[in-house]
């Protein structure tokens, strides 16, 4: 059912806690086993995570809004192409009301917005 998934590390944790783990290479972010990878590069931390709904999620933190959108577009392309046009990511930045909530929580609603934002582009 719901709760930590049986993957335990970032599941259970807050969106600040994972952040703080990831800068400080504490979090093991294994692909195969929680279906989230991590990559830092300087300031940069981007996090993929794919939740319940298979929705491929690019999560920002320390980045401008230019360099998280120039990234966006580069690895969405690369995800839409690579699963025959299957997956479309979705793009999101760490913002401060989401720090302190858990980070699954965090990354199903972005998850959701997603899937009605391209399921229901008309009102």
């Amino acid at each position: 059912g719901d709760g930590d998934g049986g993957g335990g590390g970032s599941t259970s944790m807050t969106v600040s806690e994972v952040l703080e783990k990831i800068n400080t290479n504490e979090l093991n972010l294994d692909l195969n086993k929680n279906r989230n990878v991590a990559a830092i590069a300087s300031s940069t931390v981007s996090v993929t995570a794919s939740a319940t709904s298979s929705v491929p999620i690019l999560y920002f933190s320390g980045t401008s809004n230019a360099q998280m959108m120039s990234t966006y577009n580069i690895i969405a392309r690369e995800i839409y192409e690579e699963t025959g046009g299957a997956a479309n990511a979705a793009c999101a930045k760490v913002v401060e009301p989401a720090m302190n909530k858990p980070f699954r929580q965090v990354i199903e609603e972005i998850a959701g917005d997603h899937t009605d934002a391209i399921q229901g582009q008309t009102v």
